[in-house]
């Protein structure tokens, strides 16, 4: 699982954070199923510029859509996964060098491990398919974000 690291955005089923962050951010209770964690990991880096960290020594035990199970839309909300792109999509046009590094970095990352699965999962073609899409997407995102860093160092070299 590597080391400490940076990372966009941590799943709000273990997320350490200070009680003071937290009280000048807080929680968009505007989601209705899920997202609310990642845009207060951007709110993180971009009101109060700190660095979310991935800690794969860190564990604990989660059960999964438990905190919403009676809700019938839990699963593929649309307006949700909507709104976090828009979120990140607005982090990224302010963002500054070293939080669009750490973005691609993590893309990378997380492209590499999608393309690793994809070669040794022995599933389904149906699942095979959807990992390979994925991975794609990861790429894409991988690719835009490289042009975005090649472009603000050009800029910053004028």
């Amino acid at each position: 699982m590597g080391n400490n690291r940076p990372m966009p955005a941590v799943t709000g089923a273990l997320l350490l954070i200070r009680n003071a962050h937290f009280n000048t951010l807080h929680l968009n209770e505007n989601y209705k199923t899920c997202g609310e964690d990642v845009e207060l990991c951007i709110d993180l880096r971009q009101k109060l510029n700190l660095e979310v960290l991935y800690c794969p020594q860190a564990s604990g035990i989660h059960e999964g859509e438990e905190t919403r199970k009676d809700f019938e839309q839990q699963q593929g909300n649309t307006e949700d996964l909507s709104r976090m792109r828009m979120v990140h999509r607005q982090f990224l046009k302010t963002a500054t060098f070293k939080q669009l590094y750490n973005d691609l970095m993590a893309s990378t990352l997380e492209a590499e491990g999608l393309r690793s699965v994809q070669g040794s999962f022995k599933a389904k073609e149906k699942d095979l398919r959807y990992w390979q899409e994925q991975s794609h997407s990861l790429q894409l995102i991988r690719l835009r974000q490289q042009d975005q860093l090649n472009q603000l160092q050009s800029e910053l070299k004028k």
